[in-house]
């Protein structure tokens, strides 16, 4: 009895301890599955997240409603064996919106991107005849890019009138790249996240105008009014002074001296010394109709001073001292043969100088005088005045001289005698008797004045730097309007190009206008520099130009267009009513653009490239032919119909030629500007990476003058689907109909396979064929992806161990069709 007893105890202990360890085990065992399925989940969605987000393809509703998860883009790995489990992971990726409350919830899958995708993977395997699962979320964000779930719209207006303004910028002031420009109605409408921005409108001739802060978290109403820009007129004369001019003539002066002088007087209003010698001056004089009469240095001309400094005068009579009866003056060069210029009816001066370090720039000043009827002062063939003599009693009376004005009609002691108009009957104070002050006495070289004019810069151009204005061009007299000046304080720039490729320029600085309407006149008492005579607006062009000029015209089809802008690094002007255009550049080599950034969308814009602009010259006929044009415009998405960014966009003109490219932007559109009327149609292609295509692959686009085209012509909106380039083979090996669990070596190519098994080398990789392999699983099947568009050759090796030896055999099939994005299934291989 005893012997019963303690064997039914040790039975129990020891059945005890078997249950024991029975659970134990079964609990490690459950653990370990859960952990395998947690390492499984986690390294699926560290992979997804290494893709780029807007590669990363939410799951379609049809897989969603179908199968709860991903059975398109991410298929369900079955068979994944570890140990002696089989796995099967699956993928459903979701868009993911923040509600009301803050908190995270799933969006449908059409919903517009949001901005976050939550990735969530499932484990599932049997344990024990029961199915377990385990699952495992992540979050993956955009990094590059906020939804832009705001909107912010409205009208630009014009301050006062409240009329609409169309071509105006809008832009945010956070981010530049979120803009507009207003339509024909002034309208405008801006995509933004949801947040806190500012708005900053501007357009040609108005102030600039920002809105106030604006809480954006939808739809958002910000109209803008624009001040138009006061703007006056500026006014003057410009002169330039670039030669020797004759200031003073008399013929016989009977002093009380009793001696019967004569004299020419010279003045010198340029900035430059010029010299006394044989090789740079000659002077001579006319009588009645008498052939010229030379009096130079190198032969019956004696010089006492051989330089003509800047400002100063120079003085040739026929005595080296001139007794005026109050003063001795002495002559800066003088002749003593005799009566040379004619004190009556018709004689004439004509003076040539060379300016020092040129080789034959020949300045000329004539002086001719005759009697109110009179004809030419010189002989028959010659003319000795300039535009027309002097005219006035006998010609030139005894005692008398002829003045230059110092500026128009006036004659200043104390102003340099400079006025020159080349029209000898508009530029002298006539037969003044030089007894009646001592203000008509010579003055030699010791005498200094101050040019207050001088010579009409005809056909100089004056430029402002205020937005508004368009350079003008003076006339004959050398008076000038510039129209169309901003209200504000701007700097003139004034050019001129006369004679011998002389250049001339001068700033004029502080040009201050207050009202609009207002007409300033300059130089003025406030300018820099002032004006050099009291209430005389003129403008003396005495610097050597230290920049230069580059004109030209802008023109469509030959026909001049206005306002458009023309650009050269930072500086810029816009065309004037008639196409024309001038911008002031520092020496140096430029890249000039019409219309740049099509700012006018109704025109191309044209680039001029490495246009020379040299020190105090004017390169011209830099001209532009801008062609109406228009903008194409689409969008690249993901076939999960995310935006994609950054895809390369090429648009091929009528005749194949490369005419535009650019990049989709955040959100998956894209821009091509530039795009002149005269090329259409246009192919426009989406260049991708080589594992990917697109749907359609081109689009044929006709752009319209002055539009933005968003669809092909078939009239369907200009969109492309980029999709993976690769398909999938499939199938499975068996050995006597049951699943071959070693593995099995499966090679697919566009080529054929003749070793067994295939050389892997240079001559291989090189020879153009696609080549593609993978190892079928434990469970006997196989998915090899391959590029699609192709039919390929698919090649099995099977390989068992006998007698210590590896054998092979191999098994193939032939001319299978791959669709980019499909499987071709059922490609299997059986042994024997």
């Amino acid at each position: 009895m005893e012997m019963v007893i303690s064997v039914a105890i040790i039975g129990i202990f020891f059945t005890s301890v078997t249950l024991v360890y029975f659970k134990l085990g079964k609990g490690i065992l459950i653990n370990r599955t859960r952990t395998v399925a947690a390492n499984l989940a986690q390294e699926k969605i560290e992979f997804l997240k290494n893709v780029p987000y807007s590669r990363l393809s939410a799951t379609t509703m049809s897989d969603m409603l179908s199968y709860g998860y991903d059975n398109t883009y991410y298929p369900p790995e079955k068979g994944v064996l570890v140990g002696d489990i089989s796995y099967e992971r699956r993928v459903l990726i979701q868009r993911a919106v923040e509600n009301a409350s803050g908190d995270l919830v799933e969006a449908l899958p059409d919903a517009g991107d949001t901005g976050i995708k939550k990735i969530t993977i499932t484990v599932l395997w049997n344990e024990e005849g029961n199915q377990k699962s385990f699952s495992l979320a992540n979050l993956r964000n955009d990094p590059n890019r906020k939804p832009l779930d705001g909107v912010i719209s409205g009208l630009i207006k014009e301050q006062g009138t409240s009329a609409l303004l169309s071509q105006a910028s809008v832009e945010v002031v956070d981010n530049l790249n979120w803009n507009s420009t207003t339509d024909a109605s002034g309208a405008y409408s801006i995509k933004v996240p949801t947040g806190t921005y500012q708005v900053r409108a501007s357009k040609d001739g108005y102030w600039v105008n920002t809105s106030p802060s604006l809480n954006v978290s939808g739809a958002v109403n910000c109209d803008i009014y624009l001040t138009k820009m006061a703007v006056g007129n500026v006014t003057g004369y410009v002169f330039v002074n670039d030669h020797i001019v004759i200031s003073k003539i008399v013929s016989s002066s009977e002093t009380a001296a009793g001696d019967d002088f004569e004299w020419v007087e010279l003045y010198n209003p340029t900035t430059f010394q010029w010299t006394v010698d044989a090789n740079h001056f000659y002077l001579y004089t006319v009588k009645e109709g008498d052939p010229a009469s030379l009096l130079a240095p190198s032969s019956n001309l004696t010089v006492a001073n051989n330089t003509i400094l800047p400002y100063h005068y120079y003085l040739v009579a026929n005595t080296s001292t001139v007794n005026t009866g109050a003063f001795l003056i002495d002559a800066d060069a003088y002749y003593d043969d005799g009566d040379r210029i004619k004190e009556d009816e018709r004689g004439a001066i004509f003076l040539l100088t060379k300016k020092p370090g040129t080789i034959s720039a020949w300045y000329s000043d004539m002086v001719g005088w005759t009697q109110p009827a009179g004809d030419n002062p010189g002989p028959s063939g010659f003319t000795y005045f300039e535009t027309s003599p002097i005219k006035d009693g006998n010609g030139l009376d005894d005692g008398k001289t002829h003045i230059r004005y110092s500026c128009p009609n006036t004659y200043s002691q104390i102003l340099g005698n400079a006025f020159d108009t080349y029209n000898n009957s508009n530029d002298f104070h006539k037969n003044i008797s030089i007894g009646a002050s001592p203000d008509y006495y010579p003055k030699n070289s010791i005498s200094i004045s101050t040019p207050t004019s001088g010579s009409p810069a005809a056909s100089a151009i004056i430029t402002s730097d205020d937005s508004t204005s368009s350079p003008v061009t003076a006339s004959t007299t050398g008076y000038f309007y510039l129209p169309n000046v901003a209200t504000g304080t701007w700097n003139l720039g004034m050019y001129y190009s006369g004679m011998y490729g002389y250049k001339s320029f001068r700033q004029v600085g502080n040009v201050t206008l207050l009202n609009n309407g207002q007409t300033v006149g300059v130089s003025n008492s406030t300018t820099t520099p002032a004006w050099p005579l009291a209430d005389r607006y003129y403008t003396i062009l005495s610097s050597e130009a230290s920049t230069g000029l580059v004109t030209g015209y802008v023109r469509s089809g030959g026909v001049g267009v206005s306002g458009i802008k023309v650009e050269a690094g930072v500086y810029f002007t816009y065309s004037n009513a008639w196409g024309g255009y001038t911008i002031a550049l520092d020496p140096g080599l430029y890249n000039i653009t019409a219309n740049p950034g099509n700012l006018n969308s109704s025109y191309t814009s044209q680039y001029i490239s490495t246009v020379p602009v040299n020190q105090g010259q004017i390169t011209s006929n830099t001209n532009f032919d801008i062609a109406p044009g228009g903008i194409i415009a689409g969008r690249v998405l993901s076939n999960s119909g995310d935006p994609l960014p950054d895809i390369y966009i090429v648009a091929y003109d009528n005749n194949g030629n490369e005419s535009g490219i650019t990049f989709t932007q955040a959100d998956g559109r894209f821009y091509l500007s530039n795009c002149s009327t005269s090329k259409n149609n246009y192919t426009i292609v989406p260049t991708l990476d080589s594992g990917e295509i697109s749907s359609p692959s081109q689009r044929i686009v006709t752009v319209a003058a002055g539009s933005t085209k968003w669809t092909d012509t078939s009239g369907f909106f200009s969109s492309y689907t980029v999709t993976s380039a690769f398909g999938k083979l499939a199938g499975t090996v068996t050995n006597n109909s049951a699943a071959i669990e070693t593995g099995v070596l499966i090679i697919a190519t566009t080529s054929t396979i003749t070793t067994d098994p295939p050389d892997i080398n240079n001559a291989l990789i090189a020879s153009g064929s696609l080549y593609y392999g993978t190892v079928s699983k434990s469970d006997g099947t196989y998915e090899l992806e391959v590029r699609g568009g192709h039919t390929y050759n698919v090649y099995a090796w099977y390989s068992t161990m006998g007698g210590g030896t590896t054998a092979y055999s191999k098994k193939q099939s032939l001319g299978n069709p791959v669709t980019s994005g499909a499987t071709a299934p059922g490609i299997n291989f059986t042994w024997p």
